[in-house]
């Protein structure tokens, strides 16, 4: 199992590629997705079949409910309003992802069966693996012009299922090379794991992406505070990290000149200093949350999966979700839908903590890693909505096998 395990992480790194494309019954599948599921499948059946008892008993009971009660509002509340909708936009297609959500802490306990190290190695492994096409991309200008390069799109296909996930997996790479800096004391691993780092922070700064800039920002700080800060007497590891933020600042100096002007324009943009005509992202979110909230009120048992547009009465609009997890899914799945969301994000951050706390001996190692991973996530949902994303729930499951693996571990010893 380990080694499914292993593979899928790995798979996770070809998940947005969709250019190679296989012929399924007149339907063109994107390859990397179905070898996913694949071995999605496999695993899964692997676990409640061979290894049931030693799984089961990892999942969290509180994750399951939380999830289930998620799940079947988003799912109720959709069946419930899309045969009234006056879009009827609502409609089954649109909860193919709920599975991903119910599964996700049978993905955790399953997670929890693999060493952290072996697990942060290959999730790190499968990020790079997507940022260095993206690299590749970018230079040669594949698949779309200069400017969509530099708007966060970062020149990789991907589906519907991803989103906008392209700015997850630098991001999630830069965490984990941080992270595992502080954490090992090899010169030669630290080395890599700055060069990586430093290929990652690059890559958040040039996706132009406001919620990766925003949650980098705020992964650095929960970096800090959970790892390096209680390992401070392994300085060398510090110096490491710092070489990794200080290379980004200067390859992003050393950009042409027209690269430089729409990063400093799109940081103005975020901050509200830009007033020009298309400038005026941070006046549309306002005025897109008044409307969400304004909704949500009228509707505490939410208006179903996909009538988002109809709602907010932008039905002329490509506009699917409120750029903003916590308030999408309250709104599409109800009051209680998005009370279940958060606390699934809490209860995470509460039992991480608690075990970094308990484990103060290698608190950084318990749960820097895992903690900063949530925090980042929680700020990236602020600014996105990515609840539809296999990446993100797999992220997520990552994240909370940390618990059921330092409770064996704590039995055991």
């Amino acid at each position: 199992m380990k080694h499914l395990t292993v593979m899928f992480l790995l798979s996770l790194g070809s998940y947005p590629i969709e250019d190679f494309r296989l012929d399924i019954l007149g339907l063109l599948v994107p390859a990397p997705s179905l070898i996913l599921a694949l071995i999605l499948i496999t695993l899964t059946h692997y676990a409640l079949v061979m290894r049931r008892s030693d799984v089961l008993s990892s999942v969290d009971p509180k994750l399951v409910v939380l999830s289930v009660l998620l799940g079947g509002m988003l799912t109720m509340s959709t069946i419930g309003v899309g045969s009234v909708s006056r879009c009827d936009a609502a409609t089954f297609d649109n909860l193919k992802w709920i599975p991903y959500i119910i599964g996700f802490p049978l993905l955790a306990a399953i997670f929890s069966r693999l060493s952290e190290r072996a697990m942060w190695s290959a999730l790190l492994v499968a990020c790079m693996i997507t940022v260095i096409l993206g690299y590749y991309r970018f230079v040669f200008l594949e698949g779309g012009t200069q400017a969509e390069h530099l708007l966060g799109y970062w020149g990789i296909r991907y589906t519907s299922a991803t989103r906008n996930s392209d700015v997850l997996y630098p991001l999630v790479a830069a965490i984990l090379s941080a992270g595992l800096i502080g954490n090992t004391s090899s010169q030669r691993t630290r080395a890599i794991l700055t060069i990586t780092a430093s290929l990652s922070i690059t890559a958040v700064v040039l996706t132009q992406s406001r919620s990766g800039w925003i949650a980098l920002l705020v992964a650095a700080v929960s970096m800090y505070w959970t790892t390096f800060r209680p390992l401070h007497s392994k300085k060398g590891g510090i110096v490491w990290a710092l070489l990794a933020i200080v290379v980004p600042l200067v390859i992003v100096a050393s950009l042409p000149t027209q690269y430089s002007d729409l990063l400093l324009s799109r940081a103005k943009t975020i901050l509200g200093a830009e007033q020009e005509v298309g400038e005026t992202s941070n006046v549309e979110r306002i005025e897109r949350y008044t409307s969400v909230v304004t909704v949500m009120a009228n509707n505490p048992l939410g208006i179903g999966v996909g009538n988002f547009s109809c709602a907010i009465g932008e039905i002329n609009r490509e506009v699917k979700h409120a750029e903003n997890a916590y308030l999408t899914l309250t709104m599409e799945g109800g009051w209680v839908a998005g009370v279940s969301f958060a606390l699934i994000l809490l209860y995470l951050y509460q039992r991480l903590r608690r075990l970094a706390q308990n484990c103060h001996a290698s608190g950084g190692q318990v749960g820097g890693i895992s903690t900063t991973l949530l925090v980042a996530l929680a700020a990236y949902f602020l600014f996105n909505d990515e609840v539809n994303s296999l990446f993100v729930w797999s992220l997520l499951s990552v994240v909370g096998s940390v618990i059921p693996r330092r409770q064996i571990v704590t039995a055991n010893s």
